[in-house]
């Protein structure tokens, strides 16, 4: 899949890919959290990779985002709260109005 990204003002493109899943046994999963799961995976990486951040722990629902992540680049540890979303179906656009109205 060919993905871009504007981070920070620079747009980089690429591509995203990953093994094929036998969807024979999806049952085995649970379906609500695949989608969540998936774009976790790619957030987590991505800001690992580009900023280093590294997770302290998953925060609870009432937190008001996803991961408690930490940045040692700059001397000292500087805490940060990261809010992730993914649609696998409808509008990006829908689903972040969705959040912030929360």
């Amino acid at each position: 899949m060919r993905v871009s990204l504007d981070w920070e003002r620079v747009l980089s493109s690429g591509l995203l890919s990953w093994p094929g899943a036998d969807l024979s046994k999806v049952d085995q999963h649970d379906y609500n959290r695949i989608t969540e799961d998936g774009a976790e995976a790619v957030a987590l990486a991505f800001v690992n990779r580009h900023r280093a951040w590294r997770v302290i722990r998953r925060m609870q629902r009432e937190e008001h985002a996803d991961w408690l992540l930490e940045d040692a680049r700059e001397g000292g540890r500087q805490i940060v709260a990261l809010e992730i979303s993914g649609v696998d179906r409808g509008s990006i656009v829908a689903r972040l109005a969705e959040k912030s109205s929360k």
